[in-house]
């Protein structure tokens, strides 16, 4: 085989040596990429929808702390879901459901719901204070504005200033209604029955016509009638 025959074999040679090199490339950036998307699939494991009728969670014990259930209200109303925790005793301690929110008393004073505003700040509070309900409505600031429950069994209603110091209250007093305006000066008007000391030292309630005037230092300086 003369040189120029020669030249030409090793030509093609190298060419097919570079057509294969490039084949493998090919092949493998193509194995890579289905190694990628094999990965990528194995990652990402298809959604899947698990249906109950109920969902109990248990500790490790087996202790039933919390479940989601379906109930049914009054009859002929569609069934509702009902969200409960427990405590480990079983007993439940917040139940929530599309209309209610219940809080079990577990508090030395009792349960309570807070609302906040968009910036965090307690607007709303409410739920028991030893057994007795009440509801606190605060500013922007979180200082209560009106301060609603019960006293000793009895409603009452009071509104403070923005320092939370109490100015106008309504509310009943072992069943007897009256009003009463503080000033900051100390002076105070009521209106409504209240207890009275008589002329013979003996306290008395008054009739719900009753106006009296106090001054700074509690002493009666008017009365009507």
């Amino acid at each position: 085989m003369d040189d120029l025959n020669l030249n030409k074999v090793i030509a093609r040679l190298e060419k097919v040596e570079k057509e294969n090199r490039r084949m493998k490339r090919v092949g493998l950036a193509c194995l890579l990429v289905g190694a990628s998307v094999a990965v990528m699939g194995q990652t990402r494991p298809p959604v899947r929808n698990i249906e109950a009728q109920s969902y109990v969670l248990q500790d490790a014990s087996g202790t039933k702390r919390a479940e989601l259930v379906l109930e049914s209200g009054a009859p002929g109303e569609e069934p509702s879901p009902v969200l409960r925790f427990l405590d480990r005793k079983g007993s439940e301690a917040l139940s929530l459901s599309p209309t209610r929110l219940e809080l079990a008393g577990k508090s030395d004073l009792g349960p309570d719901i807070i609302l906040d505003d968009a910036k965090g700040t307690p607007r709303v509070d409410l739920g028991l204070e030893h057994n007795l309900p009440f509801v606190l409505l605060n500013d922007d600031k979180g200082i209560i504005r009106v301060d609603m429950g019960l006293e000793r069994g009895d409603p009452a209603l009071v509104i403070n200033d923005d320092k939370a110091t109490p100015l106008v209250g309504f509310g009943l007093s072992q069943g007897k209604p009256s009003i009463s305006v503080n000033g900051h000066d100390g002076y105070r008007t009521t209106i409504g029955s209240q207890p009275l000391i008589g002329v013979t030292g003996a306290t008395y309630w008054s009739s719900a016509a009753t106006l009296v005037l106090y001054s700074s230092d509690g002493k009666v300086i008017w009365s009507a009638p």
